[in-house]
């Protein structure tokens, strides 16, 4: 979770385009959690996160130094996607981001 949270604070803090969308998390109602990682796999892990019309995928290697993908979906108005990664620090790095049309 504090990969996705990371991303979430991320995307809002550099792009304002997006601030009348608010942060899904200070909603009320839960993130929707499912892994997936096929069963048997190994070598790395990926859980899906949904709210509403929120989708945040996060993907990690299983490794001692983990560096997350993150990729967030939004799907209502001001629909956007963006892909990053958060290390195990906090710092992100911003892959792509493009508002759907």
């Amino acid at each position: 979770m504090f990969e996705r949270e990371t991303a979430l604070q991320y995307i809002f803090a550099n792009h304002p385009e997006l601030s009348g969308l608010g942060n899904p998390s200070k909603i009320r109602t839960p993130w929707l959690e499912g892994i997936l990682t096929p069963e048997g796999w190994v070598g790395s892990n990926t859980v899906q996160y949904t709210k509403g019309e929120w989708t945040v995928k996060v993907s990690n290697a299983v490794i001692r130094y983990i560096v997350y993908s993150v990729e967030v979906e939004f799907t209502g108005e001001k629909a956007f996607n963006w892909k990053g990664t958060v290390d195990q620090d906090g710092n992100v790095v911003e892959i792509e981001f493009a508002i759907a049309k």
